[in-house]
């Protein structure tokens, strides 16, 4: 076995660590959608164990780089993303 096999079999080896292409990130809610993408449910994901309710972390695509404009990440992201709009905007929502 050569070091870079040794290296790559005791990555594989630890736990939390991400797989290539894949990132570790904290979730408290999930927009449940049909097939035809309308809501059915709104989950919450909040680790209610201790005193103080926290977001769970999931595995999930690897996030986007973003430097300008809108690139949203694959099925999951912040809300001002997902919903168009930030806490507490008015008007119309923004087009992606």
């Amino acid at each position: 076995m050569t070091i870079l096999q040794a290296l790559d079999s005791y990555y594989h080896r630890l736990d939390g660590v991400a797989e290539p292409g894949r990132s570790p990130e904290k979730f408290g809610w999930c927009i449940v959608l049909d097939r035809d993408g309308g809501v059915v449910d709104v989950k919450d994901l909040h680790d209610l164990s201790g005193k103080k309710p926290r977001p769970k972390t999931y595995m999930v695509p690897a996030a986007v780089k973003r430097t300008v404009g809108i690139a949203p990440n694959f099925l999951w992201d912040k809300s001002a993303y997902v919903l168009g709009r930030t806490a507490g905007e008015r008007g119309p929502m923004r087009a992606t």
